[in-house]
């Protein structure tokens, strides 16, 4: 084995293809994996409060598991070229992070692999992805806007739970699955017109135009025209939590993942 330097706590293997080791201390903020390491072992990094900055090598094809959870100090990473996987919980708790440097290659968003990024305020998906798992970015309460590709196929439940700040939600209308309604902002199946993921400010929205179609409409408007429209936003509030909320859905099925909202 090749011992790395003290400044950059990394110990490689004799090949320099992988990381074996990586010794933690309060000096280092940032690190730099040679562009040789095509291996990193999952949770790596997990828990070094200290580090700012991290550079990855650009042949690696996979971010483990876990490899940056509980990085609170983490503000600016540097991608490989081509990322083909990002690990369940890989960046989870990494409070300082700001923004997300996507790279071509990704198909699904893996579980809890965003959650508790709570200086995140808006999130682009990439075109590629078509899968986002349960507790993606679950509890990124400063998160205000997302946008979601044409290539989303399925949305688990509870992907974004405690998205407290959720206000703009955006889909591509080329999306044959999915749909924005923009009279509340929710997002909907195509084929059921079931809300799958709504706004923070939703019942307030659908408060507002359920008390506008019953002051537009007379006694029998309301019940012959008005009821269908009004009843849509009235059942959304009753079965939104059944429909979005994993940790609830989560405690029925005894574990996470199980539901699917497509």
């Amino acid at each position: 084995m090749r011992g790395g330097t003290e400044r950059s706590g990394l110990l490689l293997s004799d090949d320099r293809t992988a990381v074996v080791s990586f010794i933690p201390a309060a000096s280092i903020e940032a690190v730099d994996i040679p562009d040789s390491v095509r291996v990193i072992p999952a949770s790596l990094f997990s828990g070094c409060a200290s580090l700012k900055r991290i550079k990855l090598s650009a042949s690696l094809r996979s971010i483990p598991d876990r490899l940056f959870e509980g990085c609170s100090s983490l503000e600016k990473i540097i991608m490989p070229p081509e990322i083909d996987s990002i690990g369940r919980a890989a960046f989870s708790g990494c409070s300082s992070l700001k923004s997300i440097p996507f790279r071509a290659g990704l198909t699904e968003l893996s579980e809890d692999v965003f959650s508790y990024c709570t200086s995140l305020t808006s999130l682009i998906v990439p075109d590629t992805v078509e899968r986002i798992k349960s507790g993606a970015a679950a509890d990124c309460t400063k998160l205000a806007a997302l946008v979601l590709p044409s290539s989303l196929k399925t949305l688990e439940a509870g992907a974004f739970a405690g998205c407290s700040s959720l206000r703009h939600i955006r889909i591509s209308e080329d999306n044959d699955v999915f749909y924005v309604d923009e009279r509340d902002g929710c997002l909907y199946r195509r084929k059921d017109a079931i809300a799958v993921l709504r706004p923070c400010d939703f019942e307030k929205a659908a408060a507002k135009l359920i008390k506008s179609a019953k002051a537009d409409s007379g006694a029998d408007e309301r019940k012959d025209d008005g009821a269908p429209e009004i009843d849509r936003y009235e059942e959304s509030l009753r079965t939104a939590e059944a429909d979005i909320d994993v940790r609830n859905l989560s405690a029925e099925a005894g574990k996470r993942g199980t539901y699917f909202l497509t």
